[in-house]
């Protein structure tokens, strides 16, 4: 990503009627809102909304999902995940409040090639500095 494209996204909100999204500091947060159900279809849209705003610029993404979420289906889960919901990430973290679904799930991603680095974790803080992280191994990589 160069830093004209990426200047683009400055201080970008948006929100629509399942997330906000922000992008600040070079990383674009996606935060589910509270109550929500998130089946497979509420997935797609919220991935769908990400690449439309980014124009096709890849940058480091951090979704963030409640722990008050009423219903997170398996395949809206895998789908956050899946190589078409990592498209046009430079890196993707997932906040996630399930400590045991986090790590099996990042133990099942150690066996796999993503199109992006992937991985979840239950603390945001540190979803942000393995972003930045991540940020940092592309700009000198």
């Amino acid at each position: 990503m160069t830093g004209d494209r990426a200047e683009e996204l400055d201080d970008f909100r948006s929100e629509t009627p399942q997330a906000y999204y922000r992008y600040q500091d070079g990383i674009l947060t996606i935060e589910l809102k509270p109550d929500l159900i998130i089946d497979l279809r509420t997935a797609e849209r919220i991935e769908r909304f990400r690449l439309e705003m980014t124009h096709d610029i890849r940058v480091p993404v951090l979704l963030v999902i409640p722990s008050s979420y009423l219903l997170l289906d398996r395949e809206a889960f895998h789908f956050f995940g899946s190589a078409t919901g990592v498209h046009g990430c430079l890196a993707k973290a997932i906040v996630l409040h399930a400590p045991l679904r986090v790590i099996l799930r990042n133990f099942s991603l150690a066996f796999y090639r993503h199109e992006s680095p992937l991985r979840l974790f239950t603390s945001r803080s540190d979803a942000k500095m393995w972003l930045f992280d991540q940020l940092g191994v592309e700009i000198t990589g």
